[in-house]
């Protein structure tokens, strides 16, 4: 049996889009290969009393610590193996690896934002992403979330293109195509009165997601248009407060502008779903998961025409340059106005979604775990 233990990490910090790919990746791992001993490896503090929300139906595999920063923090002081006792494999879900280990070493980097576009990052941040990158000469495979990704660790990072295995993000089956009617009545109570008629962005609130210029270019199109649409802006704070409200006042539609914060997954469904239209005007991506979850979802997108987001939405989305409100206002008044082409952008997204999975996901990085050995998994 080959033992494989994963960093844990981003199921309990902020992290959305890597929170879920660690959860389903570990789901679809045990599914896939039965006989492959999987482990979470994460912190005391993992497993607070009653359990995370990250931790939903993986306690069974999770491995809580004290030890876990003597062994993933800037200065290891202990061996991978001298906690976890004999590992074959040790998967970074992020940046993070042990310098101390016999295990094969694999990691996912997500994307490089912030060494490609600096400005959007604090230093720490910055640095953070910089001693990430400093390890990856340790990783005997590197995962990139898309070609584009690849293709920047090859730029940015001086990584040997052979070493990198390009395994898309998945997509969850739950995020389909439904009443739409009924969608609004489950998050009514969310978004509060008005909001039978929705635009809609999910995401960290983070200067890269460029949600001020969102913001804007909605107002544009209200302005212009008189689209009688709300503007939902689901997801958390990022490392920086961003005054959306405050955009949102100064462009003179405070009124229409709906934060709800973080949208649990028995809500998030129903959420893209009742929504008319989904934009997401990103500065930089490494993959872009909102995009096909909305694209399963049955909702037309809007997307920015940069970074891995054509490669991710290919021709099921309108692209747009993610630097022009004008361009963005004008995208969501076509969207709006025309329903036919609304339709054919909702089945193509359709049919674009179901090249993403998480099955053909574990199965790629499987791939990749046997390369790392050396030898096949079982």
């Amino acid at each position: 049996m080959t033992r494989v233990a994963l960093d844990g990490l981003p199921l309990v910090v902020r992290s959305a889009g890597v929170a879920t790919y660690t959860r389903e990746l570990v789901r679809h791992l045990a599914a896939a290969a039965p006989d492959l001993s999987v482990a979470l490896f994460a912190p005391r503090w993992f497993g607070a009393p009653g359990g995370h929300k990250g931790l939903q139906g993986l306690q069974g595999q999770v491995i809580r610590n004290w030890r876990y920063p003597l062994v993933m923090g800037p200065v290891p002081v202990l061996s991978l193996e001298s906690v976890l006792g004999p590992v074959d494999l040790f998967h970074g879900t992020t940046y993070s690896l042990p310098v101390r280990a016999k295990a094969a070493l694999v990691t996912t980097v997500h994307d490089l934002a912030l060494l490609r576009h600096p400005e959007l990052g604090t230093r720490r941040l910055r640095a953070m992403v910089e001693a990430g990158v400093r390890s990856l000469p340790r990783a005997s495979r590197v995962i990139a979330v898309s070609e584009f990704g690849r293709d920047e660790l090859v730029e940015l990072c001086g990584i040997d293109p052979q070493t990198v295995d390009v395994v898309y993000n998945g997509c969850a089956e739950h995020f389909a195509p439904s009443d739409a009617a009924a969608a609004r009545a489950a998050v009514a109570p969310l978004l509060g009165s008005g909001a039978d008629r929705y635009i809609l962005h999910v995401g960290t609130h983070e200067p890269r997601k460029n949600l001020p210029a969102l913001i804007r270019a909605y107002a544009r199109a209200r302005r212009e248009a008189g689209i009688p649409h709300r503007l939902i802006l689901a997801g958390e704070p990022g490392w920086e407060p961003l005054s959306l409200s405050g955009v949102a006042e100064q462009a003179g539609v405070g009124g229409d502008v709906v934060l709800p914060g973080r949208v649990g997954a028995e809500l998030l469904p129903a959420l893209y779903a009742g929504a008319e239209l989904f934009v997401f005007p990103s500065l930089y991506e490494g993959f872009g998961l909102p995009v096909v979850e909305a694209m399963a979802s049955g909702v037309p997108v809007i997307t920015s025409g940069t970074s891995a987001l054509p490669e991710v939405a290919g021709d099921a989305a309108l692209l747009v340059d993610p630097k022009s409100e004008v361009e963005i206002a004008n995208a969501i008044r076509t969207c709006i106005e025309d329903g036919d082409r609304r339709q054919r952008m909702r089945a193509a997204g359709i049919e674009r979604a179901r090249s993403f999975t998480w099955a053909s996901t574990a199965q790629g990085t499987l791939s990749s775990y046997a390369k790392a050995l050396g030898r096949p998994l079982i």
